[in-house]
Protein backbone atom coordinates (compact mmCIF):
# COMPACT_ATOMS: atom_id res chain seq x y z
CA UNK A 1 0.00 0.00 0.00
CA UNK A 2 1.48 3.23 -1.07
CA UNK A 3 0.23 6.59 -0.44
CA UNK A 4 -2.15 7.07 -3.22
CA UNK A 5 -3.82 4.41 -1.83
CA UNK A 6 -3.69 5.50 1.89
CA UNK A 7 -5.31 8.60 0.23
CA UNK A 8 -8.28 7.10 -1.80
CA UNK A 9 -9.44 5.07 1.46
CA UNK A 10 -8.93 7.83 3.67
CA UNK A 11 -10.99 9.93 1.48
CA UNK A 12 -13.60 6.97 0.81
CA UNK A 13 -14.12 6.86 5.12
CA UNK A 14 -14.23 10.20 5.70
CA UNK A 15 -16.87 10.08 2.85
CA UNK A 16 -19.00 7.42 4.99
CA UNK A 17 -21.29 6.47 2.18
CA UNK A 18 -22.31 9.66 1.61
CA UNK A 19 -22.61 11.22 4.94
CA UNK A 20 -20.22 13.87 3.64
CA UNK A 21 -18.89 15.76 0.76
CA UNK A 22 -15.87 14.90 0.07
CA UNK A 23 -13.25 15.88 -2.73
CA UNK A 24 -10.11 13.86 -3.15
CA UNK A 25 -7.47 15.89 -5.44
CA UNK A 26 -4.84 14.26 -7.28
CA UNK A 27 -1.86 16.34 -6.86
CA UNK A 28 0.86 14.33 -8.11
CA UNK A 29 0.32 16.32 -11.49
CA UNK A 30 3.27 13.96 -13.37
CA UNK A 31 2.45 10.54 -12.10
CA UNK A 32 -0.75 10.44 -10.17
CA UNK A 33 -2.73 7.26 -9.78
CA UNK A 34 -6.09 8.13 -8.10
CA UNK A 35 -8.70 7.96 -11.02
CA UNK A 36 -6.96 4.05 -12.11
CA UNK A 37 -6.80 3.22 -8.39
CA UNK A 38 -10.80 3.92 -8.46
CA UNK A 39 -11.04 2.60 -11.71
CA UNK A 40 -12.54 6.01 -13.18
CA UNK A 41 -11.92 7.87 -16.33
CA UNK A 42 -11.94 11.72 -16.07
CA UNK A 43 -12.80 13.71 -19.35
CA UNK A 44 -11.51 16.99 -17.18
CA UNK A 45 -8.57 17.62 -14.48
CA UNK A 46 -7.11 20.10 -13.01
CA UNK A 47 -4.91 20.72 -16.50
CA UNK A 48 -8.68 21.96 -17.91
CA UNK A 49 -8.75 24.87 -14.93
CA UNK A 50 -5.41 26.66 -15.88
CA UNK A 51 -5.60 29.96 -16.94
CA UNK A 52 -8.42 30.69 -14.80
CA UNK A 53 -6.83 31.45 -11.45
CA UNK A 54 -7.88 35.01 -11.18
CA UNK A 55 -11.76 34.25 -11.72
CA UNK A 56 -11.99 30.65 -10.10
CA UNK A 57 -14.82 29.61 -8.14
CA UNK A 58 -17.12 26.88 -7.05
CA UNK A 59 -19.05 27.48 -10.77
CA UNK A 60 -16.53 26.85 -13.02
CA UNK A 61 -14.50 24.34 -10.71
CA UNK A 62 -17.75 21.55 -10.32
CA UNK A 63 -17.62 20.97 -13.78
CA UNK A 64 -13.91 19.33 -14.07
CA UNK A 65 -14.88 17.27 -10.72
CA UNK A 66 -15.55 13.38 -11.70
CA UNK A 67 -17.84 11.48 -9.21
CA UNK A 68 -17.16 8.10 -8.10
CA UNK A 69 -19.76 6.11 -7.39
CA UNK A 70 -19.58 5.90 -3.48
CA UNK A 71 -20.19 9.93 -3.43
CA UNK A 72 -16.68 10.84 -3.57
CA UNK A 73 -15.87 13.73 -5.77
CA UNK A 74 -12.09 13.67 -7.66
CA UNK A 75 -10.40 16.32 -8.97
CA UNK A 76 -7.83 14.28 -11.31
CA UNK A 77 -4.11 15.00 -12.15
CA UNK A 78 -3.48 15.54 -16.18
CA UNK A 79 -3.10 12.77 -18.27
CA UNK A 80 -0.16 13.65 -19.39
CA UNK A 81 2.87 14.61 -17.28
CA UNK A 82 3.88 18.17 -19.63
CA UNK A 83 0.92 19.90 -18.25
CA UNK A 84 2.41 19.80 -14.60
CA UNK A 85 4.64 22.54 -15.95
CA UNK A 86 1.87 24.93 -16.76
CA UNK A 87 0.08 24.45 -13.51
CA UNK A 88 0.70 27.62 -11.23
CA UNK A 89 1.30 27.53 -7.73
CA UNK A 90 -1.59 30.12 -7.54
CA UNK A 91 -3.68 27.88 -9.35
CA UNK A 92 -3.25 24.86 -6.69
CA UNK A 93 -3.60 27.42 -3.92
CA UNK A 94 -7.32 28.99 -5.53
CA UNK A 95 -7.93 25.24 -6.43
CA UNK A 96 -7.76 24.45 -2.93
CA UNK A 97 -9.22 27.22 -1.05
CA UNK A 98 -12.40 27.24 -3.69
CA UNK A 99 -12.97 22.82 -2.55
CA UNK A 100 -12.39 24.03 1.19
CA UNK A 101 -15.53 26.19 0.75
CA UNK A 102 -17.64 23.58 -0.76
CA UNK A 103 -16.69 20.45 0.80
CA UNK A 104 -16.27 19.03 4.40
CA UNK A 105 -13.70 17.79 3.93
CA UNK A 106 -10.96 18.11 1.54
CA UNK A 107 -8.21 14.98 0.84
CA UNK A 108 -5.04 15.80 -1.32
CA UNK A 109 -2.27 13.27 -2.55
CA UNK A 110 0.50 15.22 -2.84
CA UNK A 111 3.86 14.56 -4.76
CA UNK A 112 6.69 12.71 -2.92
CA UNK A 113 8.60 15.65 -3.23
CA UNK A 114 8.87 19.21 -1.82
CA UNK A 115 8.25 20.89 -4.47
CA UNK A 116 6.77 24.10 -5.27
CA UNK A 117 3.20 22.71 -5.79
CA UNK A 118 3.85 20.53 -2.89
CA UNK A 119 4.82 23.29 -0.27
CA UNK A 120 1.85 25.46 -1.79
CA UNK A 121 -0.68 22.86 -1.19
CA UNK A 122 0.92 22.25 2.60
CA UNK A 123 0.50 26.12 3.15
CA UNK A 124 -3.08 25.25 2.24
CA UNK A 125 -3.66 22.37 5.02
CA UNK A 126 -5.13 21.98 8.75
CA UNK A 127 -3.88 18.10 9.11
CA UNK A 128 -1.56 16.11 7.42
CA UNK A 129 -0.56 12.47 7.45
CA UNK A 130 2.35 10.99 6.96
CA UNK A 131 2.94 7.39 5.67
CA UNK A 132 5.74 5.42 6.52
CA UNK A 133 6.79 1.63 6.42
CA UNK A 134 9.19 -0.70 9.27
CA UNK A 135 12.45 -0.19 7.06
CA UNK A 136 15.10 2.78 7.74
CA UNK A 137 15.20 4.41 4.20
CA UNK A 138 11.87 5.19 4.63
CA UNK A 139 12.32 6.42 7.88
CA UNK A 140 15.07 8.37 7.08
CA UNK A 141 12.62 9.78 4.49
CA UNK A 142 10.05 10.77 6.41
CA UNK A 143 12.53 11.93 9.28
CA UNK A 144 13.99 14.57 7.07
CA UNK A 145 10.23 15.25 5.51
CA UNK A 146 9.17 16.21 9.59
CA UNK A 147 12.69 17.89 9.90
CA UNK A 148 12.00 20.20 6.78
CA UNK A 149 8.26 20.74 7.68
CA UNK A 150 9.28 22.08 10.97
CA UNK A 151 11.84 24.54 9.13
CA UNK A 152 9.08 25.69 7.16
CA UNK A 153 6.52 25.87 10.22
CA UNK A 154 4.16 23.59 8.39
CA UNK A 155 0.87 21.22 10.61
CA UNK A 156 3.11 21.55 13.50
CA UNK A 157 0.59 20.01 15.80
CA UNK A 158 -1.18 18.64 13.26
CA UNK A 159 0.34 15.92 12.21
CA UNK A 160 -0.47 11.78 11.78
CA UNK A 161 1.56 8.79 11.19
CA UNK A 162 0.10 5.74 9.30
CA UNK A 163 2.45 2.99 9.89
CA UNK A 164 1.76 0.95 6.78
CA UNK A 165 2.68 -2.71 6.91
CA UNK A 166 2.77 -2.53 10.86
CA UNK A 167 2.99 -6.22 11.24
CA UNK A 168 6.70 -6.57 9.02
CA UNK A 169 8.59 -8.53 11.36
CA UNK A 170 12.00 -6.39 10.62
CA UNK A 171 13.59 -5.60 13.81
CA UNK A 172 11.47 -2.36 14.37
CA UNK A 173 8.50 -1.94 16.05
CA UNK A 174 6.34 0.63 16.25
CA UNK A 175 7.61 1.94 19.88
CA UNK A 176 10.77 2.49 17.53
CA UNK A 177 9.22 4.28 15.29
CA UNK A 178 7.65 6.68 17.30
CA UNK A 179 11.03 6.93 19.30
CA UNK A 180 12.48 7.99 15.52
CA UNK A 181 10.51 10.43 14.17
CA UNK A 182 8.88 12.08 17.45
CA UNK A 183 5.61 11.66 16.49
CA UNK A 184 2.80 9.45 17.90
CA UNK A 185 1.44 6.25 15.20
CA UNK A 186 -2.39 7.18 14.62
CA UNK A 187 -3.28 3.99 12.74
CA UNK A 188 -1.47 1.21 11.60
CA UNK A 189 -2.49 -0.81 8.42
CA UNK A 190 -1.26 -4.56 8.84
CA UNK A 191 0.39 -6.32 5.53
CA UNK A 192 -3.06 -8.23 3.00
CA UNK A 193 -3.28 -9.58 -0.09
CA UNK A 194 -7.01 -8.23 0.30
CA UNK A 195 -5.72 -4.30 0.03
CA UNK A 196 -3.80 -5.48 -3.37
CA UNK A 197 -6.53 -7.28 -4.27
CA UNK A 198 -9.37 -4.50 -3.57
CA UNK A 199 -7.29 -1.60 -5.29
CA UNK A 200 -6.80 -3.87 -8.16
CA UNK A 201 -10.64 -4.39 -9.05
CA UNK A 202 -11.01 -0.26 -8.37
CA UNK A 203 -12.93 -0.75 -5.12
CA UNK A 204 -10.58 -0.29 -2.40
CA UNK A 205 -10.97 -2.02 0.78
CA UNK A 206 -12.73 0.56 2.84
CA UNK A 207 -15.39 0.50 -0.15
CA UNK A 208 -14.96 -3.25 -0.83
CA UNK A 209 -14.83 -4.76 2.78
CA UNK A 210 -15.94 -1.88 5.29
CA UNK A 211 -15.26 -4.96 8.16
CA UNK A 212 -12.42 -5.59 7.09
CA UNK A 213 -9.48 -4.95 10.13
CA UNK A 214 -7.79 -2.09 7.34
CA UNK A 215 -10.99 -0.45 6.89
CA UNK A 216 -11.65 -0.05 10.44
CA UNK A 217 -7.94 1.47 11.03
CA UNK A 218 -8.74 4.05 7.96
CA UNK A 219 -12.12 4.72 9.87
CA UNK A 220 -10.66 5.10 12.95
CA UNK A 221 -7.87 7.35 11.05
CA UNK A 222 -11.10 9.68 9.55
CA UNK A 223 -13.19 9.73 12.88
CA UNK A 224 -9.80 11.14 14.62
CA UNK A 225 -9.36 14.07 11.74
CA UNK A 226 -12.78 14.92 11.38
CA UNK A 227 -13.45 15.36 15.26
CA UNK A 228 -16.57 11.98 15.53
CA UNK A 229 -16.58 8.33 17.55
CA UNK A 230 -14.81 5.79 15.69
CA UNK A 231 -16.24 2.00 16.00
CA UNK A 232 -13.97 -0.31 17.99
CA UNK A 233 -11.11 -1.99 16.25
CA UNK A 234 -11.33 -5.91 15.32
CA UNK A 235 -9.35 -7.65 17.48
CA UNK A 236 -7.94 -9.85 14.39
CA UNK A 237 -6.09 -8.53 11.92
CA UNK A 238 -5.59 -10.52 8.60
CA UNK A 239 -1.95 -10.89 7.52
CA UNK A 240 -0.83 -11.75 3.43
CA UNK A 241 0.89 -14.81 2.52
CA UNK A 242 2.46 -12.25 -0.11
CA UNK A 243 3.65 -9.26 1.67
CA UNK A 244 4.41 -6.52 -0.86
CA UNK A 245 7.73 -5.34 -1.53
CA UNK A 246 9.26 -2.17 0.63
CA UNK A 247 9.22 1.09 -1.09
CA UNK A 248 9.34 4.58 -0.19
CA UNK A 249 6.79 6.31 1.70
CA UNK A 250 5.64 10.00 2.27
CA UNK A 251 2.42 12.22 2.58
CA UNK A 252 -1.11 12.57 2.00
CA UNK A 253 -2.47 15.54 3.01
CA UNK A 254 -5.66 16.42 4.43
CA UNK A 255 -8.08 20.17 4.86
CA UNK A 256 -11.24 20.11 6.82
CA UNK A 257 -13.51 23.02 5.48
CA UNK A 258 -13.52 25.52 8.63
Amino acid sequence: MGKTTAAVNLALALADRGARQVCLVDLDLAFGDVAITLQLFPSHSIEHAIGSEDMLDFHLLEPILTRHEDSLMVLAAPSTPDARDRITPTLVARTLRVLAENFDFVVVDTAPAFDELTLTALDEVDECVMVATLDVPTLKNVKVALETMDALGIAQGHRHLLLNRADDEVGIGAEKVEAILGLRIAAQVTTSVEIAAATNAGRPIVAAKPDHASSAQFQQLAARLSGTPAAPTPASTMKATNPQSPREERGGFFRRRR
